[in-house]
């Protein structure tokens, strides 16, 4: 059922007073809102909000692509620390230009969030996206020290 359908059965139960009726349906579109994001299946509407308002709209390629995403992918540096990555392909596609992005942050979910939209941006436009933590950040071990390990890891 809609809710634009249950509008009038609210309308009836708060006495006709149809300003109220709108303010309890606009807290009920919140509140599931609030439940798709907490409970997972909600990334179309992260994805849709990033491309309205955070991620270049003019001069890339157009969406064309299904994503399929890789999680905790390792990889393993020269001197034997585990590096972990999330990895996001365009589903029929096997050779294609890739995106490395390395990320100095914590594994929230907040930041998983936000990586992902990122990666399933790119990949939708026909690039792999390789979103790796740095040394002790995003689930891969060894101890953080920003910009200090690049160059020995070849990157």
């Amino acid at each position: 059922m809609r809710l634009t359908a249950v509008v009038p059965q609210i309308i009836e139960s708060v006495g006709g007073n149809l300003k109220r009726a709108r303010m309890i349906q606009g807290m009920a579109c919140v509140v599931l809102i609030l439940f798709g994001a907490l409970f997972g299946g909600c990334h179309p509407l992260y994805d849709t909000i990033a491309r309205r308002h955070f991620l270049p709209n003019e001069g890339v390629r157009q969406a064309q692509y299904n994503v399929h995403t890789e999680r905790r992918v390792g990889f393993t540096s020269s001197d034997g620390i585990s590096l972990v990555a999330d990895i996001h392909r365009p589903k029929g596609m096997h050779k294609t230009p890739t995106i490395l992005i390395r990320i100095p942050f914590s594994l929230t979910r907040g930041n998983r969030i936000r990586s992902d939209v990122v990666g399933r941006y790119w990949a939708s436009r026909g690039y792999t996206v390789v979103i790796q933590g740095t040394r002790g950040r995003y689930e891969s071990s060894g101890e953080f020290y920003p910009m200090s390990y690049e160059r020995q890891e070849r990157l």
